[in-house]
């Protein structure tokens, strides 16, 4: 019904900041799919400064960690400095969950903005897990996501943005979001939801929501 003519639809846009060493920006944020070689709750990964998002068939999981940070920190020290940081500080993390409660999403998605490059995983001994010529993608569109309502992951523009397209005369107030794992949420002066973690926040930008119109010749 997008491309019927003259029709209205309201599009929910709600942009992914993370502050401090969460930080994600970049020229494209590329989602790298999982075809196999990871665990099956994943649909594509998102590689962060700490740790990796996952996006899901339900939401999105922020697996989070300092291993990347300890390892840059640490090295150009000589060995011996290295083996008592390594002692006397442990890697940690973070899980954060981030749900769409009762998404009805059955798996159809189109892709786009395809990479220049792939990704290979030969990953122990299981050859059905060994994965080649991967690419990744910096749009993704998941359809339905709930009924009427489709998902919109845009990683092209410098960050990782949200929407949420709602077809017409579809109830947008069936799209219901849990958080769960976080130190704290709190929605500040301007409307931006700050999810709290022990590495700094993840700020999700206010809403904003808009009409478009599309004609057919």
């Amino acid at each position: 019904l997008y491309f019927q003519a003259y029709v209205k639809q309201t599009i929910l846009s709600i942009i992914l900041v993370f502050l401090g060493s969460l930080k994600l920006f970049a020229q494209n944020v590329w989602m790298h799919p999982n075809a196999g070689q990871g665990d099956d709750r994943i649909e594509y990964k998102v590689d962060l400064d700490m740790g990796e998002m996952y996006i899901e068939k339900d939401g999105f999981t922020y697996n989070l960690t300092d291993a990347k940070t300890k390892h840059n920190h640490n090295h150009g020290h000589d060995h011996e400095l290295r083996a008592h940081d390594h002692e006397e500080e442990k890697t940690k993390f973070h899980v954060i969950k981030s749900k769409f409660v009762g998404s009805t999403w059955g798996g159809e998605i189109v892709k786009e903005e395809v990479s220049g490059f792939y990704r290979n995983y030969f990953q122990g001994s299981d050859e059905s897990k060994w994965k080649s010529k991967l690419y990744s993608y910096g749009s993704l569109s998941m359809k339905n996501y709930y009924d009427g309502i489709d998902l919109l992951m845009d990683g092209t523009k410098g960050g990782l943005k949200y929407s949420l397209r709602v077809a017409p005369n579809v109830d947008a107030n069936q799209v219901v979001m849990n958080y769960s794992g976080q130190d704290s949420l709190y929605i500040d002066e301007i409307g931006n939801l700050h999810v709290v973690n022990r590495f700094g926040e993840i700020i999700e930008g206010a809403p904003l929501a808009w009409l478009e119109e599309s004609s057919r010749k």
